[in-house]
């Protein structure tokens, strides 16, 4: 039996990924790790640590719960966690856990968004001092048309 360990931080682009991968007819046992979204520094100031774990917990459900059912419904055996720390560090935890997993890195990556790796065998993303988000070159680029 295959083992997978999937790192989510968007459900529909994880589907995507995963669900050919359930159609190849291989049993296997699936770890799905919901990678929630930071708080905005607002919002996290005034929430206790409880309350950012429920909130971190509610998110993993209802983003992992489509393709959770979906996993179960092809007749293999998925559980999930939410992401806590190094992902690093709980790849390794999960390896000693399970033994040899095969690691997919489903999180999808919003523009300016730097994503740490998952393993120490990922190469590491280089981070561009350089790049704008879309709607900085937009309104530059209004400005310039405005000054003409």
């Amino acid at each position: 039996m295959e083992k997978f360990l999937v790192y989510v931080n968007e459900r529909t682009h994880a589907e995507r990924q995963v669900l050919p991968m359930l159609e190849q007819g291989v049993r296997a046992e699936w770890t799905l790790v919901a990678c929630p979204p930071p708080l905005s520094k607002r919002a996290g100031r005034w929430l206790s640590t409880h309350a950012k774990q429920v909130w971190r917990e509610d998110w993993a459900r209802q983003t992992l719960a489509p393709l959770v059912e979906a996993i179960e419904r092809h007749g293999d055996r998925v559980q999930w966690r939410v992401a806590q720390g190094s992902l690093v560090h709980m790849t390794q935890a999960i390896q000693m856990e399970q033994g040899a997993v095969r690691i997919i890195d489903a999180r999808q990556n919003q523009a300016g968004q730097y994503l740490p790796r998952v393993s120490l065998r990922q190469p590491q993303a280089e981070q561009n001092p350089f790049a704008l988000p879309a709607g900085a070159v937009a309104l530059g680029t209004m400005a310039v048309l405005v000054a003409d």
